[in-house]
């Protein structure tokens, strides 16, 4: 998980009627964009100092106004931001049957190619018989 930090966050419904939880740094270019993109009901806070989105969700989950779809929005941020997450650690685990594994035999090797030479051979006198 990151540690960026955020000094802005709540909640926006989309024109599909998906309701999320938005963070943002600049307020007033997070708002321009989310309604130009189809976004209505904006409830952007000010958070009491830059907080990290685990932070900011447990924050909005104390604060007042957010009802119905809001208050669902924030709390599926907040469970989706602070979970548990369970690591598996590294190795065999302590129940598990070890089985042997196939191992790979090495291909042959190429028997290293011989490049026939043509042998020139001194061309041969030729035999001149003077009787």
């Amino acid at each position: 998980m990151t540690d960026k930090t955020f000094t802005y966050a709540g909640v926006s419904t989309c024109d599909k009627g998906n309701t999320k939880v938005r963070f943002t740094n600049d307020l007033a270019t997070r708002i321009k964009i989310l309604t130009k993109g189809g976004h209505n009901d904006v409830d952007l806070r000010e958070l009491p100092r830059a907080m990290t989105k685990p932070e900011a969700c447990s924050f909005l989950m104390d604060q007042e106004g957010f009802e119905g779809i809001q208050r669902m929005a924030v709390e599926d941020g907040n469970a989706d931001y602070n979970v548990v997450r369970v690591t598996k650690a590294k190795g065999k685990a302590a129940n598990a049957v070890s089985t042997p594994t196939a191992t790979k035999t090495p291909a042959k090797k190429k028997a290293a190619s011989k490049k026939t030479v043509a042998k020139k051979s001194a061309p041969k006198a030729k035999a001149t018989a003077k009787a």
